[in-house]
């Protein structure tokens, strides 16, 4: 298994939960394809669609620089707002002053049923920003980067160098000993990438602990520990 390979594909830093951010980020694509002659009071209706695992993680989580904003239509909003060249982390200088203008874009959002993509195991996020006489396409597919589609004006833009036409199939550990052959083996390089993740993935839990955001889970299994309602035996 290649280990790096697997990470950088897997692992990577976002601003927020990835799906609402994909959305985003999707949003800000497609806005930023219909420039020079195309501005934000063009816009007519921007539409979203998304596969079932996008809908349902989107819908509940809180959006960073918010005030606590919850999904998708929220996301796209601001998304025409952010530079998409920031991908993931789009959202890192978001504030108030931001928001507020991108609510005014709310009415124009609509979210269509998950039914109509068809169930499917990998992420699908399609955006399209229409005005009264230009549209934008833009898909996401496999991963949250990974732009599968580009269309303007009924025209296919050239993909970026480097994206994927699907995902990497990579074969997973099924056992212990697999899983702890694979981490006797690995390199110093290996194992650097990994506990950057771990340092990332703490800060997050920390961050968790201390105050509730989105559904809380962090936080209301902390504070059924100091209720007593569940032993103290997480391992920070």
């Amino acid at each position: 298994m290649d280990i790096m390979a697997f990470l950088k594909e897997n692992v990577r830093p976002a601003t927020g939960c990835t799906e609402p951010v994909a959305v985003a980020y999707a949003t800000a694509l497609a806005y930023e394809a219909l420039q020079p002659k195309f501005f934000r009071t063009d816009i007519e209706k921007i539409i979203i669609k998304t596969d079932r695992d996008v809908f349902k993680n989107a819908y509940a989580v809180t959006i960073p620089g918010t005030g606590g904003q919850k999904g998708m239509a929220i996301a796209a909003a601001m998304g025409l707002f952010c530079n998409p060249e920031k991908k993931l982390n789009l959202f890192e200088a978001m504030d108030g002053s931001v928001v507020a203008r991108a609510k005014e874009y709310l009415p124009k959002i609509q979210i269509q049923a998950v039914t109509d993509i068809e169930a499917q195991p990998e992420l699908d996020i399609q955006v399209t920003i229409r005005g009264k006489q230009r549209q934008a396409f833009v898909r996401l597919r496999y991963d949250h980067e990974n732009v599968a589609e580009l269309i303007v004006d009924g025209q296919t833009r050239q993909l970026f160098s480097g994206q994927k036409k699907e995902s990497r199939k990579f074969v997973l550990p099924q056992t212990l000993n697999e899983f702890l052959t694979i981490v006797q083996n690995m390199q110093p390089l290996e194992k650097a990438e990994v506990w950057k993740g771990l340092e990332l993935n703490k800060k997050i839990a920390e961050e968790g602990l201390r105050k509730r955001y989105g559904a809380g889970m962090a936080y209301e299994l902390l504070e059924m520990v100091k209720k007593n309602i569940l032993a103290d035996s997480t391992v920070m």
